[in-house]
């Protein structure tokens, strides 16, 4: 502790540097060093602690960090006690305290300990520090041992008062009670005789021979046991003697010279077990008349396999005499077969005692088989050793011919399903596989049935499969008949298109107690159907992507290492928007017909708003990578967000995918978007599942570190981070190809598997996000990604994510001033508000809009503005319209701006392009009703602002 000491900055601390304490503090500290028993010197009116080598072993955890950090701080738990105390101290007096108990938290919790604490006050002459020296000695082992020893002894007493069989202690020749227990004294009717001779206390035993026991005993010092004695005791005071019946020991108790100095008595009241033997030979009689008259079979059987005793059943079940029973054995009458297993169940109750039940057979003098069902008992006889076997026999014949028919009928069935090429399988209620016909498991190409036994069967679907046979199965619950048409890989991994149907199994009263399902392969027709549709595919345009695809490659090859990526974003962004353009223009040329039918004009609407959804989404993900998304953040916990999920995950990734969720313990704050976090989670844990093909383990951790590691050729940040680490166990990655994971469109999977941006929003979410990425991979040896975002104060109050209100039902018509500089956006924009029953006015940037509202600015209700323009932004707009018309809303709408990315707390309400028109008739309705921010009711309501913006 010397060497801590000398090497701690004091300088930090109230005492100041250790050069200019006091001589009196210096040698006060030596002799704490010195001293073996553990010691504490506070000083200061902080307490600052300094400690010796004894008092660190008490800290435990607490050391190192406790060294000249104050009292208070280090032991808050113990403050309430230490308080009073110091006052007292500083005032001069002394205290101490011995086995004092405290509860303290020193190993991560809290624990009771006692301690012998003594507090002295110390002063120094000559600009003194005014210190306390406490002397610790830790006491809870000692405390704790007195306690368990105190415990025992009660405990001992307390067996020895409270055991069911009566005990006394005799003292001297003339035998007197020392001491009796409770049962005793209920034995005698709790009469008193401590201090009183046997002959005193209990005179009803003259004349019983207990008297002449007793001497006998004491003078020959040999103990006296007896069993079932009779004898007269009077219970009740004036009540007449009452017969009981004991089991008793006379122990003669020696002296240390050997000589016999008194007697311990104890027994038992046996007198109910006396009067119950007694009544078991009255019972043996009436079961004797129940054997002879059983109507089932009845045999009491030898341990050597001897026929006893039978009754008139037994002898009519197997068609011979009670003569040739008797003189036969059981393996004599057994069918040859049956031999060994009923000399099996026989010879096991004989040892152990423990009955058994199992079905048999018999055979008749004519050889005609009788199945039955045999039950074995063990009787004991003198001194519990086992004397014989009673044998229930019950004839199963008619159940054992109707089991072979049955059984015959199910072979039959099970030929019919073996010989189907389809895959069969049965499902219990909660749709787990119980069964799976054999030609079943050669199309799905399983080599163990155990491998799916008990899985759940819709887990082995993928993406909208899942739901399609979580409803096929709904439906047969149901009593239905669930069918659909989906893919899914064998267990093999072979690329299959299934045929399936789901009906229910009924049971006797009608409703389903199990599901069938049956999977055709359809693998071919399919692939033929899809072949057709490739030849009907227009030509021109198979030859454009052709042409497409070879420019793109040349132009890769063509470019730099750096401008790699940028061809392959490109290229990717080509591919996706003319997929999608494809559907929209194809609908939109479609929709141009005047014969069409009503059916078909909205699904081919229904393509082209589903469509605009899809390049929506690519652009968010492409916006995600450049960092250039428009986030949300706010203070959340991120391991409580990784649990929230936890299910979600569980089954996004299959039931044969273990997850593992490992956290610190601790809450682990982070300032970012929750919905991106959660997005970026469940990206990298797709990938993982693919890479484990739909089986293993998968790990997350989230934990906190103090500083950000370097990451490609970036520099470590001295900082605290969360970490998440997701840690797969599936086929690892090559080091060419870690080099591309967060590459934009690149993939590792089959076409169609995969988009190649899932990792990329990931890299986008934690760059912008102010963290990094990292993964860690051999081949063979699963990977693991660990996002690194930097640790967030703790909200100062728990606030959840505002939901967006509903917009306001109302048809009032709104003047509405469009901020555009893109000509069709504003034209597009003032056709959709005039179809909401609005009047619009436009600007084509911010000074001209500027310049409308300062010429008349109650003239319009609403500012509806784009973000990204030349000149001012429409950030900077809203909030100049902030400052001088408060009372006038501003919606923005983008696509992408920087200004968006880098700030999200601009605090207007934001339109996402593109945007439907319900989404603007929602947001224009929300800040109706929604209090400008600064505004003196915002989060209230107020008359004045419900009413300056209406129209005249």
């Amino acid at each position: 502790m010397g060497a801590l000491i000398r090497a701690h900055n004091w300088s930090a601390t109230p005492l100041g540097s250790c050069d200019a304490w006091p001589a009196g503090l210096r040698a006060t500290v030596d002799l704490v060093l010195g001293s073996p028993m553990a010691m504490v010197l506070l000083c200061g009116s902080d307490f600052v602690q300094i400690y010796n080598d004894g008092y660190a072993r008490i800290m435990g955890p607490k050391h190192l960090a406790g060294l000249g950090q104050p009292n208070r701080v280090c032991w808050p738990e113990v403050w309430p006690f230490n308080e009073p105390i110091f006052a007292a101290v500083h005032r001069g007096e002394t205290q101490s305290f011995e086995n004092q108990k405290l509860t303290i938290e020193r190993s991560g919790q809290q624990e009771d300990a006692w301690f012998n604490l003594t507090y002295s006050p110390l002063r120094y002459v000559g600009g003194a520090v005014p210190s306390i020296l406490v002397i610790v000695v830790e006491t809870t082992q000692r405390v704790l041992a007195e306690r368990r020893e105190t415990a025992e002894r009660e405990r001992m007493s307390r067996m020895f008062e409270q055991a069911p069989g009566f005990m006394a202690m005799l003292s001297g020749r003339a035998q007197k009670f020392d001491f009796v227990n409770q049962a005793f004294e209920q034995l005698v009717g709790h009469r008193r005789v401590i201090g009183s001779s046997v002959r005193e206390a209990l005179p009803e035993l003259e004349g019983q021979g207990y008297h002449e026991l007793l001497d006998r005993v004491y003078s020959t010092g040999e103990p006296f046991v007896g069993r079932a004695m009779s004898v007269a005791l009077q219970r009740q005071p004036g009540a007449a003697v009452e017969q009981r019946f004991v089991d008793l020991v006379y122990q003669p108790i020696t002296d240390s010279n050997g000589a016999v100095a008194g007697i311990f008595v104890e027994g038992a009241d046996v007198t109910e077990r006396v009067v119950a033997e007694a009544d078991l030979r009255m019972s043996e009689q009436r079961l004797n008349a129940i054997f002879t008259l059983a109507a089932v079979g009845l045999a009491e059987v030898a341990l050597d396999g001897r026929f006893q005793r039978v009754n008139d059943a037994f002898c009519r079940m197997l068609g011979r005499s009670r003569e040739d029973l008797l003189a036969a054995t059981v393996v004599d009458v057994t069918h040859p077969d049956d031999v060994a297993a009923s000399l099996e169940q026989s010879g096991n109750t004989a040892r152990t005692g423990i009955p058994a039940t199992f079905d048999k057979r018999y055979l008749r003098p004519d050889g005609e088989q009788v199945f039955v069902g045999c039950s074995l008992t063990r009787l004991d006889g003198e001194r519990d050793q086992p004397s014989a076997l009673l044998s229930v026999t019950i004839d199963l014949t008619e159940r054992a011919r109707a089991e072979s028919a049955l059984r015959a009928s199910e072979e039959f069935n099970r030929r019919v399903i073996q010989s189907s090429a389809d895959c069969i399988k049965v499902l219990d209620l909660d749709a787990r596989v119980i069964f799976m016909s054999e030609g079943g498991m050669q199309v799905m190409e399983v080599d163990d049935f155990g491998i799916v036994e008990g899985s759940c069967w819709p887990d082995l679907w993928r993406g909208e499969e899942h739901a399609k046979s979580v409803a096929a199965v709904e439906e047969a619950r149901r009593g239905g008949t669930g069918r659909f048409q989906g893919f899914a890989t064998t267990m093999a991994g072979s690329p299959r298109w299934w045929d399936v149907v789901v009906t229910p199994i009924n049971g006797p009263d009608g409703k389903p107690v199990k599901l069938l399902s049956v999977s055709r392969d359809i693998t071919v027709s399919r692939r033929t159907e899809e072949q057709l549709r490739e030849l009907n595919e227009s030509l021109e345009a198979r030859a454009a992507e052709r042409a497409a695809e070879l420019t793109e490659a040349q132009d890769q090859l063509r470019q730099s290492q750096k401008l790699d990526a940028l061809g392959q974003l490109t290229g990717g962004v080509a591919h996706d928007f003319n997929n999608l353009l494809t559907i929209i223009r194809s609908s939109a040329e479609l929709l141009r017909r005047q014969d069409l039918p009503e059916e078909r004009r909205r699904r081919y609407v229904d393509a082209i708003s589903g469509t605009t959804e899809r390049a929506a989404a690519l652009t968010r993900q492409l916006l995600a990578f450049a960092r250039r998304q428009a986030l949300r953040p706010e203070v959340f916990d991120a391991a409580e967000r990784v649990r929230g999920i936890a299910e979600m995950l569980q089954t996004m990734i299959g039931a044969r995918i273990k997850l593992e969720i490992e956290t610190a313990g601790v809450p682990c704050f982070v300032e970012a978007d929750p919905s991106q976090f959660e997005t970026a989670v469940v990206n990298i844990a797709v990938n993982a599942r693919d890479a484990m093909n739909g089986q293993g383990k998968l790990t997350i951790k989230v934990g906190v570190i103090d500083a950000l590691p370097g990451i490609r050729a970036h520099q470590p940040v001295d900082r605290d981070h969360v970490t998440l680490s997701i840690t797969d166990t599936g086929t690892g990655i090559a080091a060419d190809t870690m080099q591309r994971l967060f590459e934009p469109f690149f993939t590792t999977k089959d076409v169609g598997k995969g988009t190649g941006l899932g990792l990329s929003q990931v890299y986008g979410f934690a760059k912008q996000s102010g963290g990094d990425i990292d993964v860690a991979s051999r081949l063979g040896e699963g990977a693991c990604f660990t996002l690194y975002l930097p640790e967030s104060e703790p909200p100062t109050a728990v606030m959840g994510e505002t939901e967006t209100p509903p917009a306001p039902a109302t048809s009032r018509r709104c003047r509405v001033l469009i901020v555009e500089d893109d000509a069709q956006v504003a034209d597009f924009a003032a056709l959709l508000l005039r179809d909401l029953g609005h009047d619009t006015a436009l600007a084509v940037n911010a000074a001209e809009a500027l310049g409308m509202l300062e010429e008349s600015a109650s003239a319009f209700d609403m500012v509806f503005s784009d973000v990204l323009m030349l000149g001012m932004s429409g950030i900077e707009l809203a909030g100049l319209i902030r400052a001088r018309w408060p009372d006038l809303p501003v919606v923005l709408t983008s696509g992408y701006s920087h200004v968006l990315a880098t700030d999200g707390r601009h605090g207007f309400p934001l339109l996402h392009k593109p945007y439907s028109v319900e989404d603007l008739a929602r947001v224009l309705g929300l800040a109706r009703v929604t209090p400008a921010p600064g505004h003196a009711c915002a989060g209230s309501e107020c008359a004045d602002h419900r009413s300056s913006r209406e129209p005249p």
